[in-house]
């Protein structure tokens, strides 16, 4: 299963409004964006791709509250830990979006899928 499905599938068990990159200006919150943001390239020692992939992403919370955008944070964590063996790289980061009127968390995660 390619690694934005597992992703997708493991956020929307949290939150059913579940968007890559960004989500439309008229979205109902809560809602969770992510971006893949790299991860290391993996070879084995003979220089043969290794039959895994490390992937870095981001992920996103917004909703109207703070306190309710770091409950969901908390979930979102929870699920990526548990479903993909997924770990943070970082606490979550608050935010706000002032022209969209939402608070938010950015949280890095890691995470391995089949290649």
């Amino acid at each position: 299963m390619p690694a934005e499905t597992s992703l997708t599938t493991t956020l929307q068990s949290v939150c059913p409004r579940v968007f890559p990159d960004f989500a439309p200006v008229s979205t109902a919150k809560p809602y969770v964006t992510y971006q893949f943001i790299g991860g290391q390239s993996l070879y084995y020692l003979n220089n043969t791709q290794a039959n895994r992939r490390h992937h870095r992403v981001q992920v996103n919370v917004w909703a109207t509250t703070r306190l309710q955008a770091n409950q969901l944070a908390r979930e979102v964590e929870e699920a990526i830990r548990l479903q993909l063996s997924g770990t943070p790289d970082s606490e979550p980061l608050a935010g706000y979006d002032e022209g969209n009127e939402v608070r938010g968390t950015v949280q890095d995660f890691t995470f391995y899928t089949n290649r």
